[in-house]
């Protein structure tokens, strides 16, 4: 962006109708289009999020053998409040576009152990679900 105007490089959500991504990809696409920072603030916000959040857990498996996340979900939320608060905005304000807000975004996600991770699988066993006659 700063190739547009070195002097006032412009916001990713002044040029683009939609931003999104997954996962670590979709906190960078909140950071430019819902909470309008620029590329160097996104970089700079994503990479102290960064050192705090994905530092890797010692143990991966509790006592009782469950196995857990690869990341601590409450660092993560605490980093993404953090963010919220220095950005101006409520640490647990929604998230949601505005109807009108001229850049629109989507984050994916997947809920590990509820859905199939194939997606052509999942969908052939829904169909199948529907189409066969009950007992």
């Amino acid at each position: 962006m700063t190739a547009v105007d070195p002097e006032s490089p412009p916001k990713p959500c002044d040029y683009f109708d939609m931003i999104g991504g997954t996962s670590t990809g979709g906190l960078i696409a909140i950071m430019l289009g819902r909470l309008h920072m620029t590329v160097d603030d996104c970089i700079h916000a994503y990479a102290s999020l960064s050192d705090s959040v994905f530092e890797k857990k010692s143990r991966r498996v509790t006592i009782k053998g469950k196995l857990q996340g690869r990341f601590d979900a409450a660092e993560l939320e605490r980093a993404v409040k953090k963010i919220l608060v220095d950005r101006g905005f409520d640490e647990n304000a929604l998230l949601k576009d505005a109807p009108d807000a001229p850049c629109k975004v989507y984050v994916l996600f997947h809920l590990f152990g509820l859905y199939s991770a194939n997606p052509l699988d999942s969908s052939a066993r829904r169909a199948k679900k529907l189409t066969t006659p009950s007992a």
